[in-house]
């Protein structure tokens, strides 16, 4: 519906490049995360290599078992239901990609949800820019529009209600756009939020079970906003060895 009426008065041709690129880009980082294991802990060598935090003796105490699969825990993983698995710095499980979100593939998550939110933000944006085209191209403003036979002068509600009629499919890919695309960005919003809080989902809602019981001790994986994206950036199993423990 959007892509045959470009160009128009109000979009430039350059969008039909801009808008493939923007479809592209989300696929792409959809496949990415989802082609990106997560950080499972299956035996001693994937442990040795995901135990990067230590054991913070609140939410995460050391020498922990997973009872499910009967593996070593590090700091900061949890067993995934879902998978069957136990994640490293596990945040939660995704129905839209299918995988769980962890510790390797956390930031690809993240500019998963940013790709989107910016094509959903983009296609409404481009929809309005196209109903206002309709407008300029009958001249709306200055019509005279009949209601049971009476005429009606051109006001903005009048306008709105002809546009919802004559395009219908135009003004529901509109809203769908600007619902989905605050939604996303809003999850998006959250879970940068809990980077630089130096949290994970999971994290976050034990933190607030302790809360309620009464006063949590700080965050010892909070290491500053800065710090704490370049963790998620750059994760620690990923790095050399000898610097795994230190996160610097």
């Amino acid at each position: 519906e959007l892509y045959p009426r470009v160009p128009c008065s109000t979009l430039s041709g350059h969008h039909r490049a801009y808008a493939l690129l923007a479809v592209l880009g989300c696929l792409g980082t959809w496949a990415k995360v989802c082609g990106t294991p997560p950080g499972y802990v299956v035996d001693a060598a994937s442990f040795a290599k995901h135990d990067c935090y230590a054991p913070d003796g609140h939410l995460f105490l050391p020498h922990e078992t997973c009872p499910a699969t009967a593996v070593r825990k590090p700091a900061r993983a949890k067993f995934c239901r879902v998978t069957g698995c136990v994640v490293a710095r596990f945040d939660h499980f995704c129905p839209w990609v299918n995988i769980a979100v962890g510790e390797e593939n956390y930031r690809w998550f993240l500019l998963f949800l940013a790709s989107h939110a910016l094509l959903l933000v983009y296609g409404a944006a481009c929809a309005l820019l196209l109903l206002l085209d309709v407008i300029n191209a009958k001249d709306l403003t200055r019509a005279t529009f009949y209601l049971e036979r009476a005429p009606v002068a051109a006001t903005r509600g009048v306008i709105v209600h002809f546009l919802l009629h004559t395009e219908r499919l135009l003004c529901g890919l509109a809203l769908a756009c600007a619902v989905l695309g605050v939604t996303v960005a809003g999850f998006l919003a959250y879970h940068l939020r809990l980077v630089w809080r130096g949290r994970t989902t999971n994290e976050h809602y034990k933190w607030r079970r302790r809360a309620r019981a009464g006063a949590p001790p700080a965050n010892a994986y909070d290491r500053g906003p800065l710090r704490n994206a370049h963790e998620v950036l750059f994760p620690r199993s990923l790095r050399p060895a000898a610097t795994r423990k230190k996160g610097d």
